[in-house]
């Protein structure tokens, strides 16, 4: 993902957000406050729900045009954040967004199906991430598939589904029952 067209997209649509709100509040003839944009909504959910103790996502405008996230308590640039935060909260956030774009009409666009093909998810998450990040993506996005690429055991190690794994060695795809001890899942394993 280009994370300059992601920041991009999310300021113009921030921006429209907040100048509802401010046209509201300005002129007091609100008598509901205005409705959350559908698709940042997506993000945002999106991001809790992947990242716990990740929250408030958004563009600050002062003293510079920045995006920032609340982690816990303490509000950090995106840049300030790890590789493996920053690359999580990159894919989720591009997910998020290309469902909500492709699905406006539904109420949750992250339970829209789809299907997600992830290269080397290990990469630059700490294994205690690597032990969630299937059953949180699922719960992200209920309704979609995913193939992923892995050299992790951690990530296989927690797979709940355990019907098949794709082995996948010297670049030839292997259908086969997996080693005794690992799960069977419908995610590509290289060897």
């Amino acid at each position: 993902m280009d994370f300059g067209q992601f920041f991009s997209w999310y300021r113009n649509r921030e921006d429209v957000e907040n100048e509802r709100y401010r046209l509201c509040h300005e002129n007091n003839q609100c008598k509901t406050p205005p409705t959350l944009d559908p698709q940042l909504t997506a993000v945002r959910t999106a991001l809790q729900t992947l990242m716990p103790g990740f929250h408030r996502l958004r563009v600050r405008r002062r003293p510079r045009l920045q995006m920032v996230v609340t982690k816990g308590e303490e509000e950090f640039r995106i840049e300030e954040l790890s590789d493996g935060e920053k690359c999580l909260l990159a894919m989720v956030a591009d997910m998020a967004r290309r469902m909500a774009m492709a699905n406006p009409s539904l109420k949750n666009p992250l339970e829209a199906e789809a299907v997600f093909l992830i290269d080397e998810m290990e990469l630059h998450l700490h294994p205690a991430w690597q032990r969630s990040i299937i059953s949180r993506l699922l719960a992200v996005f209920p309704k979609s598939q995913f193939f992923v690429t892995t050299h992790s055991p951690q990530i296989l190690g927690e797979v709940e589904d355990t019907d098949s794994i794709w082995i996948m060695a010297q670049g030839s795809l292997i259908i086969q029952p997996a080693p005794m001890g690992l799960p069977r899942t419908r995610y590509w394993a290289r060897s």
